[in-house]
């Protein structure tokens, strides 16, 4: 079991690391297919496993590229309030509307990868 916990962390990491994306496209699909955690306990574990990527993604993109802090400040301004909306919303819908609006996200975005 550790080791697909291990395994989801670096599928996670490497796919945040490498194609700049959230873990959390990794980890969910990977949480809820392997370990059957439910759709809600996948998003939230995902997430705080996501402050550890971004913050050793952070410390690493910051000494090697120098991103500007202040464009930095501006987004993170404006993440804490799309996660506190996106938390307060997770837990008023079911879990199977979770699993629709996620698939359609993740279908829209690879579509639109693909064309644009």
């Amino acid at each position: 079991m550790k080791v697909k916990f291990l395994s989801i962390g670096f599928l996670g990491g490497l796919s945040g690391g490498l194609l700049g994306i959230g873990g959390g496209i990794v980890m969910v699909p990977l949480l809820t297919e392997w370990m059957k955690f439910s759709q809600k306990n996948a998003h939230g574990t995902a997430l705080l496993a996501q402050v550890a990527l971004a913050t050793m993604g952070s410390i690493l993109y910051y000494y090697l590229s120098h991103p500007s802090l202040s464009v930095v400040l501006i987004l993170f301004m404006g993440s804490l309030v799309g996660v506190y909306l996106g938390s307060f919303i997770i837990h008023r819908i079911s879990n199977k509307q979770l699993t629709f609006l996620f698939s359609l996200v993740l279908l829209v975005a690879g579509i639109r990868m693909l064309f644009f």
